[in-house]
């Protein structure tokens, strides 16, 4: 199967092609992520691969994953964190690729470790994560309906009181979603595409509110710069200010995934 990737050039909506990718054609790209002055990862299969910005592609950068779902990036820590649906796992490596290891690292005690299967046992279904300033990292349960909230091996749930319906509380657990995807952090705030109800919601000091409606089926979303780019309805990419305003800058019938860098530059996956 064939893929290609692509940048849209802020300011200038010019696009680019970065470099096609060729995936057997039993496996597909899940998710692909902006690494800051390296390129761009994807994940397919049990394996994940690199292109850096010269279209130069490493298929084979990471194996022996375990059903892979999604990516993201945290620019304070320069890690890339890795969701394993097959593992019900959360790992990470540094920018600088030297190591593979389980999220909260080797250097845990075993009873740490023991914590870490426990806090994984609930990853089987997470969809997207982010991460805040303080390495907190945030994530979407898409078929519970929540939010969940790591600190260090603790986990939580965040937002969501696990029901699927409209209700739109004040109070986050009394909130409901209906199979919540994307979730982005960006200023303070935090922002999750309640996919099913068709709206993006906005976090803030442990209150929720709507902040867009009637937005059919936001799923992935990335957010830096005071700007917001998310996936509609699967096939249109739309940017989104914090002013609330929002358009449709790109539609396509084979997209895949979705990141963007700190220059506010768009970069895109689509299938062949």
């Amino acid at each position: 199967m064939n893929y290609k990737l692509s940048k849209i050039k802020y300011g200038t909506g010019k696009t680019s092609v970065i470099t096609n990718l060729s995936i057997p054609d039993s496996q597909t790209v899940n998710d692909i992520c902006y690494i800051e002055g390296v390129g761009i990862a994807f994940i397919y299969g049990n394996q994940l691969g690199l292109a850096d910005f010269s279209g130069k592609v490493d298929y084979s950068f990471i194996s022996n994953l375990n059903k892979p779902l999604s990516l993201f990036y945290s620019e304070q820590s320069h890690r890339c964190y890795i969701f394993e649906n097959g593992g019900r796992s959360l790992r990470y490596f540094t920018r600088g690729f030297d190591y593979l290891m389980p999220f909260l690292g080797d250097e845990y005690s075993r009873l740490m470790k023991k914590d870490l299967r426990m806090l994984t046992d609930d990853i089987e279904t997470i969809v997207r994560g982010c991460v805040d300033y303080y390495e907190e990292i945030y994530a979407t349960h898409n078929f519970l309906n929540r939010c969940i909230r790591f600190r260090g091996s603790e986990y939580s749930y965040f937002a969501g009181n696990g029901k699927y319906g409209e209700i739109v509380s004040s109070e986050l657990l009394s909130s409901n979603f209906s199979g919540p995807q994307g979730i982005s952090f960006l200023n303070g705030e935090l922002y999750v595409s309640d996919t099913g109800n068709n709206c993006i919601k906005k976090i803030l000091k442990g209150k929720m509110d709507m902040f867009l409606n009637n937005v059919k089926m936001p799923s992935k979303m990335v957010a830096k710069n005071k700007l917001i780019y998310f996936i509609s309805n699967t096939v249109n990419i739309c940017y989104l200010s914090l002013d609330k305003s929002s358009n449709c800058i790109f539609s396509s019938n084979n997209l895949v995934s979705i990141d963007m860098d700190n220059n506010k530059n768009l970069f895109i996956l689509e299938k062949e």
